[in-house]
């Protein structure tokens, strides 16, 4: 009975300091918590240390920056700034080395703040700078690799890293803008200006599709054919041919009626039938001067014709044709264009 007492009583004598340790145990899982992301922080800042010894900044910039992230720290900072700067992106390094050194001046570390400043003054001798600018008249977005920024950034000479940048313009019902810049090393300042942005209903339309033409078939053996007028060229020749001895029949008669006429006229006066011949003399003269004209130049384009055709084996080809949209801001159709 005594040691039974005596055990109950050490148990009952304990329990309060298990209730005790329980307590702080539930008290202190945030701090413990916080000491796991400052684990993973410093885990990350040395992986990044050993990186930038061994000369591998691109891999080692990242792990600084979720070291930081993780774990805010003014050393983590300043080897952030360090390893960009290394890295080539020193709009990013003036930046951090500008933040330390105000970090620092305000935790007293002098010899911290003048490394951060001095670092941050090197760097802005060679910062590269580009100026947005835009050409619409209303409110616009701006985002730069994904960052959105404000429109007061217009006409403001901003420090940016070398390298590549995709630029986005954006507004109320318009088009987005979009592209991309590359922005050089080395001090200077490089202007971008955003057009006026369309409207968001001005859509291209796609070109309608327009079913296959089937290949012509294979020709037979043998079979040939001609290209060009020539059956034209040959009419043309024939009826100027026929024009000329109208024409040739029309000066036969002209002459006649000049013959007549000489008969019923003398040098002062003509009869009446002479009148009458000299005017059917002026209509037969005219009548064959036009034939005999009309007639020489359709042959010279008939014989143009025939000359110029050709004979080729095979099909003739098929008339081909091409239907084109047209669109254009207030303007659409289609066009029909090919050889026929």
């Amino acid at each position: 009975m005594t040691a039974a007492r005596s055990r109950r009583g050490t148990l009952m004598t304990k329990s309060p300091l298990l209730l005790l340790l329980l307590a702080a145990t539930v008290a202190g899982s945030p701090a413990l918590a916080q000491t796991g992301d400052a684990a993973v922080a410093e885990a990350l800042f040395r992986s990044a240390r050993t990186l930038v010894a061994a000369g591998s900044y691109v891999e080692a910039c990242p792990k600084f920056a979720e070291s930081q992230r993780i774990d805010p720290k003014l050393g983590t900072l300043m080897n952030l700034a360090l390893c960009h700067a290394k890295e080539g992106k020193t709009a990013s390094a003036w930046a951090e080395y500008a933040q330390a050194a105000e970090l620092a001046s305000r935790a007293g570390q002098g010899e911290r703040e003048r490394v951060a400043r001095k670092g941050a003054a090197d760097l802005e001798a060679v910062l590269p700078h580009v100026v947005l600018r835009s050409a619409a008249s209303e409110a616009i977005s701006v985002s730069l690799d994904g960052k959105t920024m404000s429109t007061a950034v217009l006409g403001t000479s901003l420090p940016v890293d070398p390298g590549t940048h995709e630029l986005v313009a954006s507004a109320t019902g318009k088009r987005s803008f979009s592209q991309t810049i590359t922005v050089r090393p080395g001090p200077g300042e490089q202007v971008i200006t955003i057009p006026a942005l369309e409207p968001a209903g001005a859509l291209l339309l796609p070109p309608p599709v327009l079913p296959a033409t089937p290949p012509p078939a294979a020709p037979p053996e043998g079979e040939t054919y001609t290209s060009g007028h020539p059956v034209l060229g040959y009419s043309l020749i024939g009826g100027g041919a026929a024009a000329v001895i109208i024409g040739s029949v029309f000066g036969g008669l002209a002459f006649s009626q000049k013959s007549a006429a000489n008969g019923q006229c003398n040098a002062t006066q003509c009869t009446q039938a002479g009148l009458n011949d000299v005017s059917a003399l002026k209509t037969d003269e005219a009548t064959s001067t036009v034939a005999i004209g009309v007639g020489i130049i359709a042959a010279g384009a008939g014989l143009f014709f025939v000359l110029t055709s050709k004979h080729h084996e095979g099909a003739p080809p098929a008339p081909a044709a091409t239907l084109h949209p047209l669109v254009g801001p207030g303007q659409g159709g289609l066009a029909l264009s090919g050889s026929f």
